[in-house]
């Protein structure tokens, strides 16, 4: 008896050391250790397909975006973004954990410098933004998400060219940190979608973000409810393309 709690007391040690030092990031294998405490579950892979599902289905909408956005008005106003000829890499990754103290505004995803993860790359979940990547260990990274008062975004209010930096709330309700010109809400419609701008750590161009309420608030489309599995999304530049 004495033995087991010894043994049971040496494994909650272990935990608490592997999750406050972020060890399943540092040191390649951890993720499997600490995966052993994931509670979601993925039955039959529905959530997997589901997620892949997703984001192609939004990366086509987003190549349409560029078609139908007014090229003059960007080209006069904002000429940082790109546009045209994008070029993403996708990967799936299922949720490795989400602490409970900063819940819901970070996890980690099991996916890392193997899978070719770059730091501020998009996290996708239902194909909308989730988050962005702030760490990148080999089998790990670590996710802020919009829910994170850490988190920004370089975002296009859909159809009326105006531009802003995001900056994300507890709340799910996101709050304006700086705009480009300024913005007059009396002009954007309830529904108006915000999408990212493609601009550099914001590409790419058109995945969306948020929506404006009918009282004129910005809200986050995302959300961690059900999340097993989530995408990551970056854009392949030019040079690197084949």
């Amino acid at each position: 008896m004495i033995l087991r709690i010894i043994i049971s007391a040496a494994l909650v040690a272990l935990c608490y050391i592997i999750y406050e030092a972020n060890l399943f990031i540092k040191i390649p294998g951890m993720e499997k250790i600490q995966s052993l405490y994931t509670s979601h579950q993925d039955l039959c892979g529905q959530d997997l397909q589901k997620q892949l599902i997703k984001s192609k289905e939004t990366l086509q909408t987003s190549f349409e975006f560029q078609n139908s956005f007014l090229l003059e008005q960007i080209k006069s106003t904002i000429n940082t973004i790109k546009i045209v000829n994008q070029k993403v890499d996708i990967n799936i990754g299922k949720i490795s954990m989400i602490p409970q103290d900063s819940f819901p505004q970070k996890f980690f995803v099991s996916l890392g410098q193997k899978d070719g993860i770059e730091k501020y790359s998009f996290v996708l979940k239902d194909g909308f933004v989730i988050g962005r990547v702030v760490d990148v260990g080999l089998d790990t990274s670590e996710v802020i998400t919009v829910f994170s008062q850490m988190f920004y975004v370089d975002v296009i209010f859909l159809g009326l060219g105006f531009r802003a930096i995001l900056q994300g709330d507890p709340s799910g309700k996101m709050k304006i940190f700086a705009t480009y010109g300024g913005i007059d809400f009396e002009k954007v419609p309830p529904n108006t979608l915000l999408v990212t701008a493609g601009s550099k750590n914001n590409s790419p161009f058109g995945i969306p973000v948020a929506y404006v309420s009918k009282d004129k608030k910005i809200i986050a489309l995302s959300d961690l409810s059900g999340a097993v599995y989530v995408t990551n999304i970056k854009e392949i530049e030019a040079e690197n393309q084949n």
